[in-house]
């Protein structure tokens, strides 16, 4: 005797507990930094980065922390934004700044950065 077996189809969803993420953004290749005098005294500086894909943010309330460093110590403005670019004012431009860029969501920060 032979019997025969039907399959039937069934669907699954599998899904992963949230994470931090780990990726960092790349502020090389497609990234830009624009400088915009908005008077004599101070400026604005904007800077963009290709965003990280979905599939890379571990988490719900995916963003990104950019912040501000002068002197490459002297912290001058912190910004949490879900855009990938952010706009910094009343920056001086005969100061050298430097800006890093940290992946965030729900569940914390990436322990890596852009610079």
């Amino acid at each position: 005797k032979h019997h025969a077996w039907i399959a039937s189809q069934q669907n699954f969803t599998v899904t992963t507990d949230p994470d931090i993420p780990w990726m960092a953004v790349d502020l090389g290749s497609g990234s830009s930094f624009q400088v915009v005098d908005d008077n004599i005294e101070s400026s604005k500086l904007t800077v963009s980065w290709k965003p990280l894909p979905r599939y890379d943010h571990n988490g719900p309330n995916f963003g990104y922390r950019a912040t501000l460093w002068q002197d490459d110590h002297k912290r001058i403005d912190t910004r949490e934004v879900f855009t990938p670019y952010v706009t910094f004012h009343n920056i001086s431009s005969d100061v050298d700044y430097r800006v890093e860029v940290v992946c965030i969501n729900t569940v914390g920060s990436s322990n890596t950065s852009s610079e």
